[in-house]
């Protein structure tokens, strides 16, 4: 007991892990698995290096008399540790249970103490005292790994925490958040949901929603926040303090335009597009000429079958003023519209001859009927209506 409070109450221990770099992705499919209570009808499906860093958890519960998994924990277990053998080779203990990770030995000590003797620990001292120390994050997430019954107080401990993200511990706080979301990507839209809702908090969530979704969550998480212009997101992003968040997302954001356009992608990727829309007309991205490029390049991808998704690209093309006439007062040449969209009109014109595509031939009515005779509001309302934004005016 004293050794464990020895080592919570060592601030300077000698943890030499500044360098290391854990990945707590892989861990999500295990961690999920005891939340959803599918543990025992998929551990078949996890390696050994997924299942050891839950050795604290599993073997605790497997020895607990009241568990009502205690038999079949004990039955898979004997049945791995069989696996394990090898009857070819002298089965002796020769290898030593302690290894040289001073970190997977700590983490271990720390998961089983707080499992078996919760008392004694107030889990937000807890926290507080892990996140002042090097690398105290990784340990919380061992702990959390191993108990996740303590997942939601955890992260509601880290969401009333008022640091700055630039002091040592809010930059750990943000860590752990992001630990938290690697853990649990299956409800990680609902925890940068409430993060959203805080002045405070909605940079950083679009941060680790940047960094740390993958790519339909990540642009389905920038639709739910950015369409409208009046949420807390939308309009941080629109300060000039925010540049480097909106650098980040608008980077990542033309990179899958990038990918899509190079794999001649016919997949509609709707929230992307929608994404990049909104990130223009409700926050102010700037758009030079080789993002333009690209995105008309993206916007204007033939043999697509989803209508919907071509009457809002087509939206699109006129709601952003540069994709037709930016620059066209200032520059010294007449404008040329891009190869892309004369290309793409043009297949679209082929498209709806006949009556194939219905929904498409009456957008494409509306809007050259609105366009030509300069009917301006009538033009504002559909673009409105089929980008799901507050207001689009076009000149």
């Amino acid at each position: 007991m004293e050794e464990v409070r020895d080592i919570l109450n060592d601030a300077k221990l000698n943890l030499d892990l500044s360098l290391m770099v854990l990945d707590w992705k892989p861990l999500s499919a295990v961690f999920c698995s005891f939340l959803d209570g599918s543990f025992v009808e998929k551990i078949g499906t996890f390696s050994d290096e997924q299942l050891l860093p839950f050795m604290p958890y599993l073997i605790s519960t497997s020895f607990i008399p009241e568990s009502d998994n205690c038999i079949s924990y004990l039955f898979l277990w004997v049945s791995y540790i069989l696996d394990f053998l090898d009857p070819s080779e002298d089965s002796s203990l020769t290898t030593s249970f302690v290894t040289d990770d001073v970190f997977e030995e700590i983490g271990c000590i720390l998961s089983l103490a707080v499992l078996h003797m919760p008392s004694i620990f107030n889990i937000e001292k807890l926290v507080m005292k892990l996140l002042s120390t090097n690398h105290g994050t990784d340990l919380l997430t061992l702990v959390i790994a191993n108990m996740c019954e303590l997942f939601h107080p955890v992260l509601s401990i880290l969401l009333n925490i008022h640091v700055s993200d630039e002091t040592p511990i809010g930059r750990q706080r943000s860590n752990l958040i992001s630990n938290l979301i690697d853990l649990a990507p299956s409800i990680a839209s609902s925890i940068l949901s409430q993060m959203t809702s805080s002045r405070r908090d909605c940079m950083l969530a679009a941060r680790i929603a940047c960094s740390r979704l993958d790519d339909a969550a990540f642009c389905e998480f920038l639709v739910s926040q950015l369409v409208d212009k009046s949420t807390i997101l939308a309009q941080n992003l629109n300060r000039s303090s925010s540049k480097h968040t909106m650098t980040l997302i608008s980077n990542r954001l033309m990179k899958l335009a990038d990918i899509s356009v190079k794999n001649q992608s016919t997949e509609p990727l709707t929230d992307l597009m929608s994404s990049i829309v909104s990130l223009y007309l409700n926050c102010g991205l700037k758009l030079p000429p080789s993002d333009l490029s690209l995105l008309s390049a993206f916007i204007c991808r033939k043999n697509i079958e989803d209508e919907s998704h071509l009457v809002l690209a087509l939206a699109a093309l006129i709601a952003i003023p540069p994709f037709t006439f930016h620059n066209a007062i200032t520059a010294p040449v007449p404008h040329t519209v891009d190869v892309h969209i004369v290309e793409w009109l043009s297949w679209l014109r082929m498209e709806t001859n006949g009556c194939s595509r219905p929904v498409l031939s009456h957008a494409l009515l509306f809007l050259g009927i609105s366009l030509v005779n300069s009917r301006i509001d009538n033009l504002n309302l559909y673009l409105t209506e089929v980008l799901k934004c507050n207001k689009v005016r076009t000149r």
